[in-house]
């Protein structure tokens, strides 16, 4: 599938769940269309409107000298080049146990900042009402708990909903 086509189906599965959730009368609930991503062993969720694309990672990297471990270098997509943020090493996240990874780029743009993060996989976009939107209070780690907006209960794991915009500023400042 290309790059174009894995954008294009993880949004299109985002309108039908709209879709579905106003045909059963759920218009009137306030809901936010989040990316689901995760990023080793820990589930994450961003505004989809901030997700430019998703593509795949790249076989071939250019290294940035004096970057961070978390900033493995850059792509090129479409003729630009990207910086990279790997995002469960900027968060020192636990690595990711199972071998079916699809590893991918989430590109994410907030003002004037694009930056590509590394995640281990997609899950798609979904629309989280938000009445099943709880509090971030629980979220662990000093470089995670200060970015976490919300949670919500995917079904098989917690998902931390993260304001990515304090994230990379976050990340740039280091």
């Amino acid at each position: 599938m290309s790059e174009a086509e894995i954008t294009a189906e993880t949004f299109a599965q985002a309108e039908q769940q709209r879709a579905e959730a106003a045909d059963a009368g759920d218009a009137g609930d306030a809901s936010r269309r989040l990316c689901v991503l995760q990023a080793g062993e820990t589930w994450l969720a961003l505004e989809a409107d901030g997700v430019e694309e998703i593509t795949r990672h790249p076989d071939r990297l250019t290294a940035v000298p004096g970057a961070p471990d978390y900033i493995p270098g850059l792509m090129v997509l479409r003729g630009r080049p990207l910086a990279l943020l790997h995002l469960a090493d900027y968060l020192d996240l636990a690595p990711a146990a199972s071998d079916d990874l699809e590893a991918r780029v989430v590109v994410v743009r907030f003002g004037a900042m694009r930056v590509g993060c590394i995640c281990d996989r997609v899950a798609g976009v979904v629309a989280v009402h938000d009445h099943a939107l709880g509090p971030a209070d629980a979220v662990t780690g000093r470089r995670l708990a200060p970015h976490a907006l919300n949670t919500f209960d995917r079904g098989d794991a917690l998902v931390v909903v993260v304001d990515m915009a304090s994230l990379l500023r976050a990340a740039r400042a280091t």
